[in-house]
Parts: C-alpha cells; structure tokens; sequence
C-alpha cells in the first residue's frame, strides 16, 4: 500500500474533515504516526506527548514576549500536531480504543487550561483577580463549543460514514448513566454538554438510529441536508481558537481575545448554526418521512429525555 492510500486511511472522510487539518496537521501527523509505527510506539504516547508540549507552551505564554513566545507558538502547534497523529495511528495501526478517546479529550482539555492559564496570569498586573471572572466562563464557552462540534462531526460519520461509522456512535446521558462501561462514564460530563446544546433532543436521536437500520436511503439524505451545516460548524473547534489565541497573545491583549471570541463572536455564530441545523433537521425529517413506514416528524419531539 502506497503513502498516499495510508495517508487517506489515517484521515476521517475529507468532507468530515477542517480544511487547515488537511492541509496542515495531517500531513504533518501523518509523517509523525508512520514514524511512530515504525519505532513501535502506541497512540498513548503520543497524546501524552502532546499533552506535555502544550503544558510548556502554556508556561512560555507566562513569560509572553520574544523568543518564549515564539517557542510557545511552536509547542502549541506541535501539540496539535501530536493530537492529530495519535488518532492517524490509531487508524493505521487498528488501535483504537475507549481508554484513547478519553485519555485523548482529557490531554486537549489539558493543554488548552495550561494555555490559558499562562495567557491569564501576566493580566493579573493590570486587571488583578477580577481577570479570572472573564477567563473562567470564556473557557467555560470554548469546551461547550468544542463538544457541539465534536456532536455533530460524530453525528455526521455515523450516519454516513460507511463501514467504521459505528465508531463515531454518540450515546445518550441516559444511557452512559445506566452503563457498566466506566470508559464511557468518564465522559459523561462532555455528553451532557453536547445534550445540552444539541437542537436534537434524545427522542429524535432515538428515532433517527432507529431510522438507520431500517432505511436504506438514511445515508444519503443525511449527507444531503447535513454536509454543508458540518462546515457551518467548522470555526467553533480548536483551529479558530489555536489561531486567535496566537493573535491575540502576539499583540498582548489576551483579555481581547476572551472577551470578543469566546465569549461573543464564536457564542453568536453558535445561535446562528444551532438555528441553521433546526431548519436542516426539519428539511431532513420530511424526506426521510417519505422513505419511512413509521411516520418521522420533528413536532413528535421534545428536549424531555427518554423514558429510563
């Protein structure tokens, strides 16, 4: 098998994928998980790796100007880097895991906080303790818009995504809950955001899986109605908030960035995409109706979660 069939094999479908991965940190992590195959390393060790250069770059932020700042710059990116080569491998080699999803979540949710933190701490000087009352919620909003990307990314190449769909499988609060699957259960926290802002209520979920296994056409609507509200998506995960961090650390107005990009304009465009995806949702639904031997309309549905 040629480099370019592998490079393809370690990537999600690319209409699933961001246009600055494809053409940035895949290629690069792709060179780095063949690398890595060949030395015998597990995905593990590079999430963790990666984990660890994001952790130093966010004490280099600290220290916020001239060559610390460029090496911050640059340990942040190969921290993405890292984060897009454990999952190439993990393809390659076929080992994809629970445990790697988790371990994988909780190293970006790591690197992010170190990040962040060392861009807040110098702001104490002209802000003191009041600069957390801004930092704190700004991260809060940047892990709700993470996970509503991630849901409706996993959404998409589970219902269109061929014969590997199934694991993108999104599983309800409900049922990780009554789960014995503590793998799962770690992530339960990130699921109930996900539920949260999802404009898709667990009755609907419900009804579309089980839409999936009895329509042949499922597929081919989803993709229809869906794809161009996947890339609608696209600037509310790590990309946008990797360069606008860089942006705004560059010029020494962290807060700027805070303020006008966690907490306003990528909050905004989330209204505007969730409203966008009720509309493509109903558009869906009444084609799949047409297909449907049970009747499947979005008036059948409401945000109260499933009966237990």
């Amino acid at each position: 098998m040629g480099w370019v069939q592998e490079f393809r094999l370690s990537t999600k479908p690319p209409e699933a994928e961001d246009r600055i991965d494809l053409a940035f940190y895949r290629p690069l992590g792709f060179v780095i998980a063949k690398m890595s195959w060949a030395a015998g390393l597990h995905p593990t060790h590079l999430t963790l790796l990666g984990a660890l250069a994001g952790s130093l770059a966010g004490a280099l932020f600290f220290i916020g100007h001239g060559t610390a700042l460029l090496a911050a710059v640059l340990l942040f990116l190969v921290a993405g880097i890292l984060d897009s080569a454990d999952g190439q491998l993990a393809r390659l080699s076929g080992r994809s895991t629970p445990f790697g999803l988790v371990l994988d979540g909780l190293c970006d949710n790591i690197v992010f906080s170190a990040v962040y933190i060392g861009c807040t701490v110098p702001l104490m000087e002209r802000y003191g303790w009041w600069i957390w009352a801004l930092a704190v919620p700004a991260g809060f909003c940047h892990s709700l818009q993470s996970s509503i990307l991630d849901f409706y990314n996993r959404e998409y190449l589970f219902y269109t995504g061929g014969p590997s769909r199934d694991g993108y499988w999104n599983p309800l609060v409900s049922e990780v809950r009554n789960s014995r699957d503590w793998f799962a259960r770690l992530r339960i926290s990130w699921l109930y955001q996900q539920e949260l802002l999802s404009t898709r209520p667990p009755t609907l979920r419900l009804a579309l899986r089980a839409e999936r296994s009895r329509n042949v056409n499922m597929a081919l609507v989803y993709r229809k109605h869906n794809l161009s509200l996947l890339h609608f998506w696209r600037p509310l995960g790590a990309n946008v908030h990797t360069l606008a961090i860089i942006f705004f650390a560059a010029i020494g107005r962290f807060e700027l960035y805070l303020l006008l990009i966690d907490i306003v304009l990528l909050n905004l465009w989330l209204c505007a995409a969730a409203w966008a995806q009720n509309w493509a949702d109903k558009g869906m639904l009444a084609e799949l109706h047409k297909y449907a031997e049970t009747p499947v309309r979005m008036t059948n549905f409401s945000k109260r979660a499933p009966m237990e």
